[in-house]
């Protein structure tokens, strides 16, 4: 299975039926509900980064159960030495601060150990 885009990831969240409540109300389609916004979004750039070439490398990882990149933010959590240190990426807090809402937002475990 290919890497998602931002609208996979998206519309995978549409076929979803989570039951969820909000306030005591229920909320019926978390997708398009105004206080769910910010975080799908924000999930969604961490797919587009895994699209964009200039940070695909960066932005996805080997996965070792099914042999295929995926997007580091939803692999399986490794040790640095596993992770980000196989691609000869060395993480440092410039690396971080260019992502620093991706970074913050998901707890990425490479770029804020």
């Amino acid at each position: 299975m290919a890497l998602r885009t931002r609208e996979e990831y998206i519309e995978s969240l549409r076929r979803q039926e989570p039951r969820v409540y909000l306030g005591g109300e229920q909320i019926e389609n978390i997708v398009d509900h105004p206080a769910f916004r910010v975080g799908i979004n924000s999930a969604a750039v961490t797919y587009e980064l895994g699209q964009d070439p200039q940070y695909r490398e960066l932005a996805t990882v080997m996965s070792p159960i099914i042999n295929e990149d995926i997007s580091r933010w939803t692999h399986v959590i490794l040790p640095i030495a596993g992770s980000l240190a196989d691609r000869g990426i060395k993480p440092s807090l410039d690396l971080c601060n260019n992502f620093k809402e991706v970074c913050h937002g998901h707890g990425w475990h490479g770029l804020s150990a």
